[in-house]
């Protein structure tokens, strides 16, 4: 008498095989719920470290070709790694710089830009009224009647206000809640400084924890991959090859986006230089940088 065939199948007695198998499944999706949500939560929780880390991840395969430059030509690792943290940063400032101080400096001619089109835009919008039967006439009457309705609403708006500003003064000076107010308006200007002061602090920090990330991954760069290649739970020799793989197929990314990026930005510098438009160079720098923000134009 031959013996049946193990099943590999869990079985419980009295419960159907279709609920249970659901069972697990759905205790399986729970957990694998819980495990993303408490990952991302770790992450919230430890942004001014593990966003750097990641950056510095990032640069540091890509910017590693410089560092075989500097080995080629008898360059100390921490020299060359210091250079390229100091390219970096200068980079980065300088198209900060370029874009908000562009943007300052053509502050007029954007006004007047916008005055312009606002203008042609009036004027288009008359020129469709009246084919409406609209003369101009009835156009400026309307508005000078809008405009004469806000003039007289702002003025009894500022008289209530004043009258109202005037009775608090007077309220809060007969009762002393007045140095209250004045101490409370106080504090909260300060809250608000030491929130910048908080920000601009934490930013800081996480700028330098990013470059002294990148400047061990730069220096240390062959020897932290291979240990990541050896942890992988495959052969050695395999997991090297997939960190290989990786890092090269990323500095190809990066290398042809930055190439039709500079295509890309140089044209559009062109048509918008040949067409007189302000903020040209900071308008091609926004353009280059943008183009490494991977996003899809659906159909």
């Amino acid at each position: 008498m031959s013996d049946k065939p193990k099943s590999n199948k869990l079985e419980i007695s009295g419960v159907p095989h279709w609920l249970l198998s659901g069972g697990i499944n759905s205790l399986l999706l729970i957990l694998l719920g819980c495990g993303a949500a408490g990952a991302l939560y770790l992450f919230n929780i430890s942004a001014s470290i593990s966003v750097p880390l990641i950056l510095a991840f990032v640069i540091a395969i890509i910017a590693f070709p410089l560092m075989k430059l500097g080995d080629r030509i008898h360059l100390p690792r921490a020299l060359s790694a210091i250079i390229v943290i100091l390219l970096v940063i200068g980079v980065a400032w300088a198209s900060v710089q370029i874009t908000v101080v562009g943007v300052i400096n053509q502050a007029p001619a954007i006004g007047a830009q916008l005055l312009s089109g606002l203008k042609g835009l009036g004027s288009w919008l008359a020129h469709y009224l009246q084919g409406w039967g609209i003369t101009e006439s009835d156009i400026n009457n309307s508005i000078n009647s809008f405009f004469s309705s806000v003039k007289t609403t702002g003025a009894t708006s500022a008289s209530s206000a004043s009258s109202t500003a005037s009775s608090i003064f007077k309220a809060t000076s007969s009762n002393g809640t007045l140095m209250a107010k004045i101490s409370s308006a106080l504090v909260n200007g300060v809250s608000s400084l030491t929130g910048l002061i908080s920000s601009i602090w934490s930013f800081a920090f996480s700028v330098f924890i990013g470059a002294m990330l990148l400047f061990y991954l730069l220096t240390d760069f062959e020897r932290i991959m291979h240990w990541i290649g050896d942890h992988l739970g495959v052969a050695p020799d395999v997991g090297e090859g997939l960190i290989d793989d990786v890092s090269g197929a990323l500095r190809d990314y990066f290398k042809g986006t930055t190439i039709t990026a500079v295509v890309v930005a140089l044209g559009i510098g062109l048509g918008l230089w040949i067409m007189k438009v302000p903020l040209v160079i900071p308008i091609m720098i926004v353009t280059f940088l943008t183009a490494y923000i991977p996003f899809k134009i659906s159909e």
